[in-house]
């Protein structure tokens, strides 16, 4: 039996090793015959079977290690991962635009996550393709919620919560050490509120099930947004369970989040049913870095207090009306983007740019950290914070923008057909908070001495495909003695609205359920 198995095993072998063989040669004899076939880009040489080496890959901020390769290969750079995986960086808004929105027929895939297939039972939105009847359903029913869904004061009224809570902690605790939670709070509470309903986040049990799902989702957000990173299962698959001893740890945990969405869904459903949403790029939707550059808040003062006075909260529509305000907001999506190398795609086809070849299965990373701080597109003062560069001179000035940008300014909310779908939502969250924030209050630097005071602007983005601020310490004064209390009043007549409206709409749902039990009785 023994020797069975043993003839077996280097039979496989043997087999194993001539498809591999028939597999690899007739593409390296291809490669040398075919003398008609375009090179590759230049990048990076590569060690067969290794890759490229992967300081550049494991980088703390790969952004700006792509960015510096630009100098050394140009607009466009290819890597090589383990086993032959092609990878183009593409460097400058040119490149991509040309390769991801006019040749979106071919550019507009997904890679595959093999780790998110795996713990998301193939639910990871974000990573399906068009063809995926799931993504196609849940991309149109995002589409139609966004557009039908009055979502605009439901982030007015959380904006409004924001700046009371920070400008109530001011009063107990100076400089503000917890600013950066709140803000991520709020934008993950925001995130429930609209998906589960005013059921969810109303009543006497609001703020405990509201915040148990702050919490919930954080961690889901966390633990996503790491796994997104490409890694070892994601090239090489077919390795053994045990050398991942976290997966089924994972994949458990998505199991409990899983569940806890559901049956909170179930809860609301029956009561006001909504559309879904996307969760995690809500949650991680917070504003750059502290502004180092106090001119601008200045002037954002002056132009406010011009506009609007200090006798009113501004609404929604005053301050759209106000056109550095939106610069402002333009500006921090440039300067500082959310996801520096956006979410990959890949080639579903070979085909051909600038005098290179780029084979089917390519993955295609648009570096938007290059492309946004280009001196080309935005000047020899690109790195700087300057809302101005977003509006034309005159007395009247309006927003403008480089071409090929959709009238953004940047690129923040990526190219081609797989472009963020939730960027007017985005805007609009950005250009409320830092309306009413500016309006409320006045933000300056912690005093030196004192925790969390010092603030590295270069050095203030953390680890991972999604970025945000390291948490500082910061001094937020209140502009106007009424202030707080315009918002406290703001958020009591809002209170009592919600109230006033959830009651009328369960008056009617009663009625209406009273009206078809009638019917169906008439008709037995």
């Amino acid at each position: 039996m023994e020797h069975f198995v043993s003839e077996y095993t280097h039979l496989a072998l043997l087999m194993a090793a001539l498809a591999i063989f028939g597999t690899i040669l007739p593409r390296c004899w291809l490669r040398i015959t075919d003398n008609t076939r375009l090179p590759l880009p230049p990048g990076l040489k590569g060690i067969p079977a290794v890759g490229w080496n992967l300081r550049e890959l494991l980088a703390k901020t790969p952004w700006l290690g792509f960015t510096a390769l630009q100098n050394e290969y140009g607009p466009i750079v290819h890597l090589t991962a383990p086993f032959r995986q092609h990878i183009v960086i593409l460097n400058t808004l040119e490149a991509a635009s040309n390769i991801l929105d006019r040749q979106s027929a071919v550019t507009s895939y997904r890679p595959r996550s093999i780790l998110l297939e795996i713990l998301t039972n193939g639910l990871m939105i974000p990573f399906l393709n068009r063809e995926n009847q799931t993504y196609r359903r849940v991309a149109k029913a995002l589409q139609a919620c966004l557009k039908q869904y009055p979502y605009e004061s439901q982030q007015y009224r959380e904006a409004v919560h924001l700046v009371r809570n920070i400008l109530t902690e001011v009063q107990e605790h100076s400089p503000v050490r917890k600013w950066h939670d709140k803000i991520k709070d709020q934008c993950v509470r925001f995130s429930v509120e609209m998906i589960y309903g005013s059921s969810i986040s109303s009543g006497p049990t609001r703020s405990h099930k509201v915040d148990w799902m702050v919490k919930v989702l954080k961690e889901f957000t966390e633990t996503m947004t790491k796994l997104a990173t490409p890694g070892l299962i994601d090239v090489v698959p077919w390795l053994p369970s045990w050398i991942f001893p976290w997966e089924e740890e994972a994949r458990q945990k998505f199991v409990e989040y899983d569940a806890t969405f559901v049956n909170l869904l179930n809860e609301s459903w029956e009561k006001r049913p909504r559309c879904g949403s996307a969760i995690t790029g809500g949650s991680r939707l917070v504003p750059p870095c502290h502004d180092p550059y106090p001119e601008v808040q200045q002037r954002l003062h002056c132009e406010i207090d011009a506009a609007l006075g200090y006798d009113k909260l501004p609404s929604v529509e005053e301050l759209e009306q106000i056109p550095y305000l939106q610069a402002t907001v333009r500006e921090a999506l440039r300067w500082r983007p959310v996801a520096p190398l956006g979410l990959p795609h890949v080639a579903s086809s070979d085909f051909t740019y600038g005098g290179y070849q780029i084979p089917k299965g390519t993955i295609l990373i648009a570096n938007i950290w290059a492309i946004n701080w280009s001196t080309e597109l935005f000047g020899d003062d690109a790195p700087a914070f300057r809302p101005e560069r977003h509006l034309t001179s005159g007395v009247k000035p309006v927003l403008s923008a480089p071409p090929d940008t959709k009238e953004e300014g940047h690129v923040s909310f990526g190219l081609g057909r797989r472009a963020c779908a939730g960027r007017l939502f985005a805007k609009k969250m950005l250009l409320i908070n830092i309306g009413l924030l500016m309006w409320a209050a006045k933000v300056e630097a912690a005093e030196p001495g004192e925790v969390g005071f010092k603030l590295d602007v270069d050095g203030c983005l953390d680890k991972g495909v999604v970025v945000r601020p390291v948490p500082f310490s910061c001094k937020i004064i209140e502009r106007c003695a009424g202030a707080l209390k315009i918002l406290e009043q703001t958020l009591a007549e809002q209170t009592l609205a919600e109230q006033t409206l959830a009651e009328q709409t369960l008056a009617e749902q009663t009625l209406a359920e009273q009206a078809l039990a009638e019917l169906q009785h008439e008709e037995h």
